[in-house]
């Protein structure tokens, strides 16, 4: 079911802004802010600059702020300075105290902000992020030097690697299976006629060439010559005969 509603656009006054009591704390960019290491960053960006000559820089929490943002929203340069006028809690995540409808910077300074943060600082950041949001692993007890426990357990070699598997599997040929084929056609005949009449039947499915070289034979007859063509199809006529 669907109710029509009033079509017409609010006005400024009529649209609620639920901030009066503050911001939300289980909004994710409140929760971001506490496990980001700001002092970490600032000790890092500011090896970019000089303390003495130069103009003041953008705040390290601005920058990384911004970048981090981008990432994780998926922006563009622009994108992002436009998502910082917009939404008050990623004003709170960069560091300001008031809500600013002005742009923190150009969106140029993006390309500044990412030569300013090496992967390696980024990936000491995403250490020291992990390291406190999640506390309770870091202090785990570490068991590997623990001697395993007696009277139990398996035994045996445990292979993790899928790629270097023992692979003595038999492939299966075309001359492997007509000598297959063969053999068991052999033994079927032998188990039907019976122990009194084995020799007789040994006679008669006695093979023309030895199991040996029939597979070699087959695969001869790969070749172009008509001897070799020939040989496979006595080989394979012979294991029809036997069935």
């Amino acid at each position: 079911m669907y109710r029509k509603r009033d079509k017409a656009q609010l006005t400024m006054d009529e649209f609620f802004i639920p901030f009066g009591d503050g911001l939300d704390a289980n909004n994710r960019w409140v929760k971001i802010a506490r496990i980001i290491p700001w002092d970490f960053i600032e000790e890092e960006y500011a090896k970019n600059f000089s303390e003495e000559s130069g103009r003041p820089s953008i705040p390290s929490r601005i920058a990384f702020g911004a970048e981090y943002i981008k990432e994780q929203e998926n922006l563009t340069d622009e994108g992002t300075v436009a998502y910082l006028c917009e939404n008050p809690y990623a004003q709170y995540l960069v560091g300001l105290k008031t809500f600013c409808k002005e742009p923190l910077f150009d969106a140029s300074m993006m390309v500044h902000f990412r030569k300013r943060f090496t992967p390696e600082v980024m990936q000491r950041i995403n250490e020291l992020m992990y390291e406190r949001a999640h506390p309770a692993e870091g202090n785990k007890p570490d068991d590997k030097d623990e001697p395993p426990e007696s009277g139990g357990g398996n035994k045996g070699i445990l292979i993790l690697d899928a790629t270097v598997a023992p692979a003595d599997i038999k492939y299966p040929t075309d001359p492997g299976l007509v000598n297959d084929c063969r053999e068991n056609t052999e033994k079927l005949i032998r188990e039907a006629v019976g122990v009194q009449r084995q020799d007789r039947a040994q006679d008669r499915v006695q093979p023309q060439e030895s199991p040996a070289q029939l597979p070699q034979d087959c695969q001869a007859a790969q070749g172009k010559t008509k001897s070799d063509q020939a040989r496979c199809r006595g080989a394979t006529d012979l294991c029809r005969k036997e069935s």
